[in-house]
């Protein structure tokens, strides 16, 4: 039998020395009986013996020495065991302990109280971090002048900007001078948006038009993003949206004001360039050799001038909706062909060598044929201006069951980060990085072409190696050739 009592003496001695939880017994008085060596370390005291026998005030530096007697009071008093947190001072630090006081019973009466607790100091501040940051976010809330809210995974309303539910639940902006929308026409829209974000957990970002009760037509800027779970789950939405109807007007009237500038040159600049043809053909008299350079070096900055402006007023017009597409079905190869022996001459004073390669299996693509020329014309005389000398253009075009996969591969000088991210934007061009001249339009009309066909457009950049592709989908060749757009 004693035996076994040494044992259990063995295991609590085990228990108190290697528990991490604070441990300490004390007598009615207030006089500690026994502690562990977790309290030893946190009172700086090397021996128990230092410790045992003196009452709880005598060792700890409490903040509220009070409170700690009113617990052990309420022990005493209920028979119960009573949980709370205090604080103590050790080596010029404070802490935050939390506590466990319950009473050890002797024939039915009280005789002592054990106490565990443990140091919470590091997630008490993380708790009140916490607090600190749904303060700062509920005021950012509060004043934040623009439409921010969040929904769950059924698109239900979380919570946002001080006005975002109204607007979510009646379509009314008090963001924007109280304009409200029409949810029958707009909710159509929201819920297509919300179900891409929730599938295919990616962000949405996209100028939005849409109109008002009164059908007024109205500009939206929406950002959409995912909130993730984990890795795998999307457990809702965040939206940002800001009514961007005065900066749309000033763009519409920059453009106008381009679109009319660009409209009144081009009739003085076509005559130059066929005065300037003429004379270099020697129509007014023979030029000499130096004349026909000076001449030739005319004539081309008068060519690119020309096709700026050609740029200017084709993406003006397509952004007002003045172009709409024309489809036709055509073999992709033979425009891609055209398109390469206009430039040939070009690949060919810069040492760039042009390789076409195709694997469409006699597939007709059902598009914009010109529009479409456009854009690979475009795409064709940036990857030559900006390829280095004697280096490879290597142009494909394959496709799958579903769409047509054109792109354009050439080396050339590292594209910024900055560029990059932009680089299909409206008035975004690295020609100044390169000493190169462009007004950053040739990109971003592609893109709107692109998107017009249900395409997508993308940049593959690897360092030097850089890759534009487009993807266009497939309508079989049996089908009608003139179907609404």
């Amino acid at each position: 039998m004693s035996g076994c009592v040494t044992n259990s003496e063995i295991l609590l001695k085990s228990i108190l020395e290697n528990c991490q939880d604070i441990i300490t017994v004390i007598d009615l008085d207030g006089r500690y009986i026994a502690c562990n060596r977790a309290f030893l370390n946190i009172t700086g005291v090397e021996n128990e013996e230092e410790i045992i026998g003196k009452k709880v005030g005598d060792i700890l530096d409490f903040e509220d020495k009070d409170l700690l007697y009113l617990y052990l009071k309420k022990v005493l008093e209920t028979g119960n065991s009573q949980s709370y947190t205090f604080n103590i001072n050790t080596a010029s630090i404070s802490k935050i302990i939390y506590q466990t006081s319950t009473p050890i019973l002797v024939n039915g009466k009280i005789s002592r109280i054990l106490s565990v607790a443990r140091d919470v100091t590091h997630e008490e501040n993380l708790k009140k971090k916490l607090v600190n940051k749904i303060t700062q976010l509920n005021t950012l809330f509060e004043y934040l002048p623009m439409l921010v809210y969040m929904k769950d995974e059924n698109r239900k309303y979380i919570t946002g900007s001080k006005h975002s539910k109204e607007f979510v639940e009646t379509g009314v902006d008090r963001y924007s001078a109280n304009v409200c929308i029409d949810k029958e026409f707009n909710d159509p829209i929201v819920a297509q948006e919300d179900k891409f974000v929730l599938e295919t957990k990616q962000i949405l970002i996209k100028e939005q038009k849409t109109r008002s009760i009164n059908g007024d037509e109205l500009w939206y800027k929406i950002y959409k993003a995912p909130i993730m779970q984990n890795t795998d789950e999307v457990s809702g939405i965040v939206t940002i949206a800001q009514n961007i109807n005065n900066e749309k007007y000033l763009e519409t009237q920059k453009e106008l004001f381009l679109a009319t500038l660009t409209h009144d040159l081009k009739n003085p600049v076509q005559a130059q360039l066929i005065s300037l043809k003429m004379l270099n053909d020697g129509a007014f008299g023979q030029l000499n050799n130096t004349q026909k350079e000076m001449l030739e070096m005319i004539i081309e900055s008068t060519t690119h001038m020309q096709d700026m402006l050609k740029t200017i007023l084709t993406t003006y017009k397509f952004d007002n909706g003045i172009i709409t597409l024309n489809k036709e079905l055509f073999d992709a190869v033979e425009l891609l062909n055209a398109c390469i022996n206009e430039v040939k001459a070009f690949g060919q004073n810069k040492n760039v060598n042009i390789i076409f390669d195709y694997n469409t299996k006699g597939q007709k693509l059902l598009a914009d044929k010109q529009q479409l020329r456009r854009v690979i014309s475009n795409i064709l005389n940036n990857a030559l201006n900006y390829s280095y000398e004697n280096t490879n253009l290597e142009i494909k075009i394959e496709n799958n069951s579903e769409e047509m996969i054109f792109s354009f591969a050439n080396k050339s000088p590292v594209i910024p980060e900055n560029i990059k991210s932009q680089i299909f934007d409206k008035y975004v061009t690295g020609a100044k990085s390169f000493k190169n001249t462009g007004i950053g339009l040739g990109l971003y009309f592609a893109k709107k072409v692109i998107d017009a066909h249900c395409g997508h457009i993308y940049l593959e950049a690897n360092g030097e190696d850089n890759k534009f592709v487009f993807r266009i989908p497939l309508i079989n060749e049996n089908l009608q050739s003139s179907i609404a757009w």
